[in-house]
């Protein structure tokens, strides 16, 4: 949705009580997600839906979704990192480490070392 002003855009995100709002954005970014089934245009918005699940990100339950959104993280910080912007780059790569499991060197190896290197690559830029 689009709100003729900032106001009107203010006040009804108000409306939603403040204990569902994490929810909310949640089922945002997932829907959002889902919607893009080409690569290019998920890329092409890629730091909108994880702007909308990391406002939800500790509700995630599952360890597969988990998982699916460090992959996700890592793209977009591939992609800032791409733009220069290695502030975002940071900040993506590090949700994405928060996202991997207690055994995520066991279960998702590749997944893990991709963004630890990543992260740590990027605090020295």
């Amino acid at each position: 949705y689009w709100f003729s002003h900032d106001i009107v855009q203010e006040a009804a995100y108000k409306i939603i009580a403040y204990q569902e709002r994490e929810a909310f954005h949640l089922t945002i970014g997932r829907e959002l997600w889902k919607s893009f089934n080409d690569i290019e245009d998920l890329e092409g918005h890629i730091f909108i839906i994880l702007g909308q699940i990391r406002e939800g990100a500790n509700l995630i339950s599952y360890q597969e979704e988990r998982n699916d959104v460090a992959a996700l993280c890592l793209r977009a910080g591939e992609l800032a990192i791409c733009a220069s912007s290695f502030q975002t780059a940071s900040e993506y790569l590090l949700l994405g480490v928060t996202m991997l499991g207690e055994n995520c060197w066991n279960d998702e190896y590749d997944l893990s070392l991709e963004l630890y290197n990543a992260a740590a690559e990027v605090e020295y830029c």
